[in-house]
């Protein structure tokens, strides 16, 4: 994989620019990540007795999650109770990824302006990233998913390496990183369309000898086949990948019934319906209003990409797009969040962010710069320039929404961080409910208690037993008349 020589070249001059303004641009968007804080289900994969239980038969490598509780247990030995740390960590995979989806773009393109465009569509996409990045209290959050993008994307270099050179090596790196990726987090599962639509788009537009049909449908189904693998192993522990009463065959025959052609165009138009205030955003009345306009622009737009462009981009029209649909159909049939009523960002657009990044980067490409007129060109970079600014607004508007929601919760976390040295051994802290339950309770005293000192909160069933036998009993609470945390001492 050449795409980047140490001779001085204006591509590598460029290459060094874009590389620069990206990276810039991914981390101006989410400079407030580390400010952040965690709550309730987002320790889950943080607390030593998820770590140890995760690795016990019969969840041992029969989890969805292994991957996230192995780095947990490797992040926490290193960063203990300091949450900007993990935040911090997890900017720097956000940029990562962006990098390597740049990288990816440019390989399967040979386009430096179309894999600036879907790298900067994909890395501030607030839609499909706000909630995967500062989902804090969702049990995903942050290590079972993110993590392995930078597993998935080489596996898509090489797979698409492999289609181009015919060289195995490069197919069964492509093989590897895939199963990792998905083997240590099993949600990956959702992205198998588009690793096994890839090489049957490569075959319909790109392959010139037609007879290799069987080739390529095997290696799509060696994508397949390894996603069903990891469905099958997770029913040893878990269930497996089974929703609601219906099968697969059920829901599919029933589409009125089940409303997939329904919910597949609702998520493409909640991805695309943007305005540039958070306090704007249109509600799902809104998005219904606005679906036949949206389903015009994606039809004008396949349709002008399928007559004027060339099969070396043509596939990926085809590819991205059939993918994400696929990929909106399995979202509608898990079931995992209501389709049809929750509009707003939602990580599973995060996986069709990925597609559709590629599919208006293409696309903008073919309308503003493949002739390289200047004024086609300004208006293309007026175009890209203010999806950013729309998105890094929405996301900086979300992002003080949860400052101001948390500050109490983050004002108490501060405090028992920088005073926790000053209790007494075998001190009981005592901690509001509102701000503290099961999980913040285990991660602080984990790592921040030890054992010397113990947090619990103030609804804790255990609460009276564990008062039993401590001579020192504190209770710390938020007090909104002071903003600010006061210390009460017991006994």
């Amino acid at each position: 994989m050449k795409f980047f020589s140490l001779r001085p070249s204006i591509k590598n001059f460029s290459f060094v620019i874009l590389f620069t303004i990206l990276t810039t641009l991914i981390f101006f968007a989410w400079r407030d990540l580390p400010k952040m804080i965690m709550r309730g289900d987002g320790f889950v994969y943080l607390v030593k007795r998820t770590q140890i239980q995760y690795w016990n038969p019969p969840s041992t490598l029969a989890n969805f999650d292994q991957g996230a509780t192995l780095a947990a247990r490797m992040l926490t030995s290193l960063f203990k109770a300091n949450i900007s740390y993990y935040y911090w960590l997890e900017l720097i995979f956000l940029v990562i990824i962006g990098v390597l989806f740049f990288v990816f773009v440019y390989v399967i393109t040979q386009k430096i302006s179309i894999a600036f465009m879907a790298a900067i569509i994909f890395s501030v996409n607030y839609f499909g990233n706000f909630n995967m990045f500062a989902a804090y209290g969702a049990y995903s959050f942050f290590l079972e998913r993110i993590i392995n993008m930078v597993m998935i994307i080489p596996s898509f270099i090489y797979l698409h390496l492999f289609l181009e050179k015919k060289l195995w090596k490069h197919f069964a790196l492509s093989v590897v990183f895939y199963f990792f990726a998905v083997g240590l987090s099993h949600w990956f599962v959702l992205f198998t369309p588009a690793f096994c639509l890839y090489p049957i788009s490569w075959y319909l537009f790109r392959e010139k000898n037609k007879k290799n049909f069987a080739r390529y449908v095997l290696t799509s189904f060696s994508y397949f086949f390894m996603s069903a693998f990891f469905i099958l192993l997770q029913q040893i522990n878990q269930s497996g990948l089974n929703v609601k009463k219906w099968g697969f065959i059920e829901f599919l025959l029933h589409p009125q019934k089940f409303q997939y052609p329904e919910k597949i165009i609702r998520q493409l138009v909640y991805w695309t319906g943007y305005v540039p205030s958070y306090n704007y955003l249109p509600d799902v009345k809104m998005a219904i209003s606005i679906t036949p306009y949206i389903i015009v622009l994606y039809l004008i737009i396949n349709i002008i990409s399928y007559v004027f462009l060339k099969n070396d981009k043509k596939y990926l029209i085809f590819w991205s797009f059939l993918s994400c649909l696929t990929i909106f159909y399995l979202n509608s049939y898990f079931g995992q969040y209501d389709i049809l009523n929750q509009y707003g960002a939602n990580r599973y657009l995060y996986l069709p962010t990925f597609l559709l990044a590629i599919f208006w980067a293409v696309s903008l490409w073919l309308v503003f710069f493949k002739n390289s007129k200047k004024l086609f060109v300004v208006l293309g970079t007026f175009l890209v320039g203010l999806f950013y600014l729309m998105n890094s607004s929405l996301i900086n508007d979300n992002f003080k929404l949860c400052f101001q929601w948390d500050k109490p919760t983050k004002l108490l976390y501060q405090y028992i961080i920088n005073n926790n040295y000053k209790f007494p051994q075998n001190a009981l802290i005592i901690m509001p409910n509102n701000e503290f339950k099961v999980y913040e309770n285990e991660f602080f005293n984990d790592y921040l208690g030890k054992g010397d000192v113990f947090y619990v909160d103030d609804k804790d069933s255990r609460l009276a037993n564990i008062k039993k036998g401590r001579r020192d009993i504190y209770e710390i609470k938020y007090s909104p008349d002071c903003d600010c945390v006061l210390e009460n001492k017991i006994r």
